[in-house]
């Protein structure tokens, strides 16, 4: 049984470094799919933040161009109120017109 005893030996040698290959291999792989992982993730990073950037300037060109609108607006609004006043005195004066008419 000696000859037996010493492959088993051997086997379990030559098995017990393949597992050490095996892991060390493992081990490598993961550290390299960790490397990906973070170079994946600080490009989508620098892309999210560049799409931000673009966002925020996008936003304050419609902020821009609404408030634009709106000034605009506001001035054609007053200008019809100015308008419609002066109709309004306008119509007044002719209304106290006629009533110093009618009551001579």
């Amino acid at each position: 049984m000696g000859r037996f005893d010493k492959n088993f030996e051997e086997t379990r040698v030559r098995t017990a470094a393949m597992e050490e290959k095996i892991m060390a291999m493992l081990a490598k792989m993961d550290e390299k799919l960790d490397a990906r992982n973070k170079e994946m993730n600080e490009k989508m990073d620098a892309k999210m933040e560049k799409l931000d950037k673009k966002m925020d300037t996008r936003n304050k060109e419609m902020d821009e161009k609404m408030g634009a609108r709106i000034e605009e607006m506001n001035e054609k609004m007053d200008a019809k109120d100015h308008k419609m006043n002066a109709t309004i005195a306008e119509v007044n004066g002719k209304m106290e017109i006629m009533d110093v008419k009618i009551s001579k």
